[in-house]
């Protein structure tokens, strides 16, 4: 009852901290747009560029998949970092462990 409680609230405003304390990596702003470059069909290649800068700054060789896959990384973090300010428990440590590998610091 009580203690559980009790536990749930100290673990949520220790992981509300930490999403306060967070730091973001350098990652290119904007969305992030997939775009099938003049390839042939048995080696196709995608770029990725964002919405605020016309230019590729990254080329993917092979399946498109991976190439959208790569591009949903800005949607990915925004979501990551919401489960860490508004979750408490496993969740936000599999949150915080994902954005620890993206160059976040804490």
């Amino acid at each position: 009852g009580g203690r559980k409680r009790e536990l749930q609230s100290a673990t949520r405003e220790t992981t509300n901290q930490k999403a306060h304390n967070m730091n973001r990596p350098n990652i290119t702003p904007g969305e992030w747009i997939v775009s099938r470059l003049a390839s042939p069909d048995y080696a196709p290649q995608y770029g990725i560029y964002s919405s605020e800068n016309v230019n590729d700054f990254a080329i993917i060789k092979g399946d498109e998949a991976n190439a959208r896959a790569i591009a949903s990384l800005p949607d990915l973090l925004a979501a990551l970092e919401q489960i860490l300010q508004e979750g408490a428990g496993w969740e936000c440590e599999v949150a915080q462990s994902a954005l620890l590998q993206a160059g976040y610091t804490f």
